[in-house]
């Protein structure tokens, strides 16, 4: 996980600690209410832009300064904890991740029939077993935004261990270089989880 400085370039604004806290109580499923989020986002968006300490020590303060809101504190330990860090993970991707071009992007297509390919299809084609743990992966992270845990990914797609979801997301990506001339097809990082590699563009079709 990358952290921001004082001395990154992105810009930092109050909008995306909304759009982060709005983002993880939607994955909870819960109603986020701004009138009463006002100042706890503020706080949070000031944290997370002025501090420089390590991934964890932003986690449990965004857990403290979430506590200010009735609906978070309704919640178990556990799902706190999961909408804290969908928060610092949104967070930091935002502002840590330069906005690409999309012309500088591959674009690589997924098909009803399980196909990954890139044009011209006739040379970077590779089609995925139907149903299978690599399947059911690359469906996962399409449907998300931003990174999927790694126990939440290996729960969603039935994998034995954390070892074996890393050996696919190995293969895969050897299979996507090699077939699809892609630097790679899923990026993973130890505190965050697993995601589309951002140098590309993943569509359904």
């Amino acid at each position: 996980m990358k952290t921001a400085t004082l001395a990154t370039i992105y810009t930092f604004n109050i909008g995306v600690a909304r759009d982060a806290v709005r983002n993880a109580f939607d994955n909870a499923g819960l109603v986020l209410t701004l009138k009463e989020a006002t100042g706890v986002i503020k706080t949070i968006s000031d944290e997370l832009r002025q501090t420089q300490q390590e991934y964890k020590k932003h986690l449990a303060k965004t857990e403290r300064i979430l506590s200010g809101i009735q609906e978070y504190e309704q919640q178990n330990k556990s799902e706190r904890k999961k909408i804290a860090k969908d928060v610092v993970d949104y967070w930091f991707e935002k502002v840590t991740t330069p906005v690409q071009p999309v012309k500088n992007k591959t674009v690589v297509f997924f098909t009803v029939d399980n196909e990954l390919y890139c044009e011209p299809k006739i040379d970077h084609c590779y089609r995925v077993e139907a149903n299978s743990y690599r399947d059911k992966m690359i469906r996962t992270l399409i449907a998300h935004k931003t990174y999927v845990p790694t126990e939440t990914l290996i729960e969603i797609c039935g994998f034995a261990s954390r070892k074996s979801l890393e050996s696919a997301v190995d293969a895969m990506n050897r299979i996507a270089h090699k077939e699809l001339d892609v630097f790679k097809i899923v990026e993973g990082y130890r505190d965050s989880g697993y995601r589309i590699y951002p140098g590309i563009i993943l569509k359904k079709e």
